[in-house]
């Protein structure tokens, strides 16, 4: 039964990195109207804002996530 301390281990990440992924997903959501409201020569859509938010929350997830980020030290 090697497999389950592995597995554990697997979806407890997982489990933890779609909790960051969804929270940061759900506030950026909420800077919906004030985007779509900007003054500016760049406008965004609704699309726009659906992508933006997407990205920032996998790419934060991505990056500081405890266990996702890359082991600087092992590198160097």
């Amino acid at each position: 039964l090697f497999w389950v301390p592995l597995l554990t281990n697997v979806l407890s990440r997982f489990g933890l990195g779609l909790f960051f992924f969804a929270f940061l997903y759900i506030n950026l959501r909420q800077t919906r109207k004030a985007f779509l409201e900007l003054n500016t020569e760049v406008k965004f859509t609704p699309r726009k804002h659906l992508l933006i938010s997407l990205l920032a929350s996998l790419v934060l997830t991505l990056f500081l996530a405890p266990g996702f980020s890359l082991d600087w030290t092992l590198i160097q």
